[in-house]
């Protein structure tokens, strides 16, 4: 009997971490950064997409010191905090149930630093994917929230 739980429990604990790194890395950061080549070849094409002043988004990074989310809404960007204040876009207001990306403003800011680039792009790709590029960088690997939103 306990030859046959031992392949279900290493399949739990291989699927939990499988959980954990795509919301958060080793180091605490939220998201990864690949070269636009691998992001197209891992995430498939920019299906949609919206650019912002890269001096807009470090402004707006210095109002959620830890975390910010992205999407695209009928077209328009939204930027939030993960409580959910508007920081950027049209809308006043976001629904708790409102799907968002979140990510780590460290590693936005690694972003910015390594493309160099005076406008930052964010992308919707398949199966909702948020992506950020500048450069010839682009930010992947942010956790959807819901379901995974911090409490602080």
């Amino acid at each position: 009997m306990k030859k046959n739980l031992l392949p279900i429990v290493a399949a739990l604990i291989f699927l939990s971490g499988l959980s954990f790194a795509q919301t958060q890395t080793t180091t605490g950061v939220i998201g990864k950064l690949y070269t636009k080549t691998q992001a197209d070849q891992i995430y498939g094409p920019v299906l949609q997409s919206v650019s912002i002043s890269t001096s807009t988004l470090q402004s707006l990074l210095a109002k959620s010191p830890k975390y910010i989310m992205f999407n695209i809404i009928n077209g328009q960007l939204v930027i939030s905090t993960p409580q959910r204040s508007v920081l950027s876009g049209q809308m006043t207001a976001l629904s708790t149930s409102q799907p968002m990306r979140l990510y780590s403003t460290s590693i936005i800011n690694q972003l910015i630093q390594q493309g160099g680039a005076s406008t930052t792009t964010i992308e919707i790709r398949a199966n909702n994917i948020v992506t950020l590029t500048n450069g010839t960088d682009t930010l992947e690997s942010g956790t959807p929230c819901p379901p995974n939103c911090p409490t602080n």
